[in-house]
């Protein structure tokens, strides 16, 4: 079950504001106080998932300060979400809606619909007149448990604990309150944690025993984390190579026999480099961090969906660009949400992602911008405006470029790149590779004074149109070779990116995209193949629609369809995303 949409009627400093969420990975950017920790933290722990509402969570904007808290919720099914859908609601659907209302007095809080029929949530009321909710309907019970994951300390390096039996079945979080305690529970062994207090300190008593462990079996479970965390970093940790994670107990024979048979434990961990050096710089002791947290929630059964508030802060900005690559390698099992104040953690490839907070500076309520895609003269303007950055302190340009017209080329070319990848076929290395919109002429131009400035190397994908043909010019002045994009087999007209994902596709897209906007009516691939004369699809479209046609919407739901079902792709792009990739890979 992945969260869609996100209304919030009234909720501290939003009102009337929806969220749109992507399937996969939402990044959320705005500056200081627009209200990202209060609904990554307290929105989701709380009012959503407990139903406890905070004084503080009432809505901040004068005009609206005394009208009850409410907000709304879809939801899109999966097909692993049967067994609970039917055991909560009787029924299979797509779209689950859910809609929150704090009314004063005895009244049903809670509204649920499954495709548009309405569900009955309650059952019967209380002494005190209170609808009763029903336990299987409780959103803890339905929905994906939010995993807030705060790094604000790192694990210690040094901790006593003592290892305690553990009461059966599924703890209600997958975290423990204190990395330390993570770290333990990844060895498969529950206690309690504590600083070395430096002297012979006695624990309290407690009704609980340690497990009938051996010390032989203690340090095999610690010798196992050393081993899954050491190969996670040869994965992402590669400043430096190499580095090596030992978790173990502290002392030797004699001691480590005295701390098992009084069940009080010293454990140390450590980060060495290929010569046996320790490594203790404040980033990598954040990463490693992050690392035992995500290990031990990859061990949690149930659905998560995973919220951060502004990771990675103490990495250097080429760390930072890992971080955004790891994350999205978690999201085909968890939806994750994060904020950040970063350029450096905005994985630039795909744009959809990206959604920006504005505090109004009259009203002083929050305002959400989903598609901050363009706006005044340069592609991404309201997104480098919030982050308090030009495009030249982004310094997107990679060891491999691909520079396109717009947003739309962008989007599709990384998404169905990421869908080949996943198949094992030819596609865009995204790790090395930035694919950057550049809009207008003179922006390509500076863009491919940088690549050459740098010693990168780059391709140019432009439409087969006027436009196209000058910056195929500007592109042969610095020797780039030039593809155009254009509908397999249509030699008459003008081509884009739209054509080469096939008229078919790309219709369904656009009715999809647009099927709740005024103005835009759902159209037909006869229709639009008798009347787009010479025009490309995606000029067709801007012509016939006007201001209500984006062409960022359809790339949008091509996206997540590509990544959904890559036999959707069309061979035309198969087949330009591999020429693209060889050209980058020449000699």
């Amino acid at each position: 079950m992945r969260l869609r949409q996100l209304r919030l009627a009234r909720f501290r400093q939003f009102v009337d504001q929806t969220l749109r969420l992507d399937p996969n990975v939402t990044v959320i950017v705005g500056r200081n106080d627009t209200g990202k920790t209060g609904l990554l933290w307290q929105f989701f722990n709380q009012p959503f998932y407990e139903g406890v509402l905070h004084s503080a969570d009432r809505p901040l904007i004068r005009e609206v300060h005394q009208q009850p808290i409410e907000f709304g919720m879809t939801w899109a099914i999966e097909p692993a979400d049967e067994p609970r859908m039917t055991a909560s609601f009787g029924r299979m659907g797509q779209r689950l809606n859910l809609v929150f209302r704090d009314q004063e007095g005895p009244t049903k809080r809670w509204h649920y619909s499954v495709d548009g029929e309405d569900i009955d949530a309650y059952a019967g009321v209380g002494a005190n007149g209170q609808p009763i909710l029903r336990d299987e309907l409780a959103p803890r019970r339905v929905f994906p448990t939010p995993q807030y994951l705060s790094v604000s300390a790192p694990v210690m390096g040094m901790f006593e604990a003592r290892f305690l039996q553990t009461p059966g079945g599924i703890p209600a979080r997958p975290l423990s309150a204190n990395h330390e305690g993570s770290l333990i529970r990844l060895a498969g062994l529950g206690g309690d944690t504590r600083p070395v207090p430096g002297q012979c300190v006695a624990w309290e008593p407690t009704v609980f025993s340690r497990r009938d462990l051996t010390l032989e079996e203690v340090e095999a479970r610690l010798a196992a984390v050393s081993a899954r965390i050491t190969e996670r970093l040869k994965v992402w940790w590669t400043d430096p190579p190499g580095t090596t994670f030992t978790f173990k107990l502290a002392g030797g024979d004699e001691g480590k026999r005295r701390s098992h048979d009084t069940n009080s434990y010293t454990l140390v961990w450590s980060v060495t480099d290929r010569a046996g050096l320790p490594l203790q710089g404040a980033g990598l002791l954040w990463f490693i961090t992050l690392l035992i947290n995500l290990e031990l929630i990859g061990e949690y059964p149930r659905p998560l969906i995973l919220l951060l508030d502004e990771p990675a802060t103490p990495l250097h900005p080429s760390a930072q660009r890992m971080v955004p690559r790891l994350l999205d390698s978690l999201s085909s099992r968890w939806q994750i949400v994060y904020s950040t104040h970063s350029p450096f953690l905005i994985d630039w490839n795909f744009p959809q992602r990206v959604r920006v907070l504005v505090r109004d500076p009259e009203r002083r309520h929050t305002i959400i911008n989903n598609r901050p895609y363009a706006g005044g003269h340069q592609i991404l303007d309201p997104l480098r405006e919030s982050i308090g950055v030009t495009v030249g302190d982004v310094a997107t340009i990679g060891d491999r470029n691909v520079l396109v017209e717009g947003i739309s080329d962008q989007i599709i070319l990384a998404n169905a790149s990421k869908a080949f990848q996943a198949l094992g076929e030819p596609h865009l290395d995204l790790e090395t590779t930035s694919i950057l919109p550049c809009g207008e002429d003179l922006v390509l131009k500076e863009m491919l004074a940088r690549v050459r400035a740098v010693g990168a190397r780059a391709v140019v994908l432009v439409d087969f149109d006027k436009a196209g043909e000058r910056k195929a010019k500007a592109a042969k002045q610095f020797n780039v070779k030039v593809h155009f994009a254009r509908e397999p087999g249509r030699l008459d007209g003008a081509g884009s990116i739209e054509d080469v994902v096939g008229l078919d596709e790309y219709v369904r897209a656009v009715n999809e995209a647009h099927q709740d906007l005024e103005g835009v009516e759902v159209v037909t691939e006869e229709e639009v193949r008798g009347a787009r004369g010479l025009n490309s699809l995606g000029a067709y479209f801007a012509e016939r629609f006007g201001e209500s046609f984006s062409k960022v919407a359809p790339s949008v739901v091509l996206a997540e369809r590509f990544l959904e079902a890559p036999g959707t792709i069309s061979p035309a792009l198969r087949d330009l995303i591999q020429k693209l990739a060889e050209d980058l890979a020449a000699p």
